[in-house]
């Protein structure tokens, strides 16, 4: 919906959804370096958590836009 109009409810949930499977993906890693742990394991485990944080903070982002478009659209 970015060419239309990226304010949507639709894009928070997706945000939300693509934070979740990042924050998994991570977990995993970490849960891989208990068992074989390596450098790069680590590293990428660390680069997916913080991945996670910046789509989970342009989630609250993108849904507090949403709240002031909706109350925009409803000022006369």
């Amino acid at each position: 919906t970015i060419p239309k109009d990226p304010f949507v409810q639709r894009n928070v949930r997706a945000l939300k959804r693509i934070g979740s499977v990042v924050l998994i993906i991570s977990i995993l890693f970490f849960l891989k370096c208990v068992y074989y742990i390596t450098f790069l394991t680590c590293v990428c485990g660390v680069v997916f958590l913080f991945c996670s944080l910046v789509v989970f903070t342009l989630c609250t982002l993108f849904a507090q836009a949403v709240k002031y478009k909706e109350e925009n659209e409803l000022t006369i």
